[in-house]
């Protein structure tokens, strides 16, 4: 990794430290960290990204991510959702149907899993209009 990428990491992570996060400790000294993401405003019939944000401490490997609880008329778009190996973030596509209800305040949990049974969970709240 290059220097300026790190110092570019460290400082995304220093200004997001305030944000709530889930750390999930294995048994072997592994950790994975997952950030909660900022809530979303979608717009029926569009697109919009949500940027899923992990920490790893004793391993490199890709994370897997799932949404669970998506309000009705709304998917995400990967088909492998992930975060690569040795990267930290990764933008998700949520797309909105054109008859998508209108909802306010709608819980969406996110889990990331990691090796050996690492698993964090970290909810966000979106709106659709």
């Amino acid at each position: 990794m290059t220097l300026s990428r790190t110092i570019l990491i460290l400082g995304l992570l220093f200004l997001i430290s305030g944000c709530a996060s889930t750390t999930s400790h294995g048994t072997d000294g592994r950790a994975l960290t997952l950030l909660r993401p900022k809530d979303q405003s979608l717009s029926r019939g569009g697109t919009n990204k949500v940027l899923v944000t992990v920490e790893r401490d004793g391993f490199s490997g890709p994370i897997a991510i799932e949404f669970e609880d998506l309000p009705d008329g709304v998917r995400v778009i990967e088909e492998d959702p992930q975060v690569p190996a040795d990267d930290y973030f990764q933008n998700f596509t949520f797309y909105v149907e054109d008859n998508a209800p209108v909802v306010s305040d709608h819980s969406i949990r996110i889990i990331a899993t990691g090796p050996n049974g690492l698993e964090a969970v970290e909810h966000f709240q979106v709106d659709i209009s």
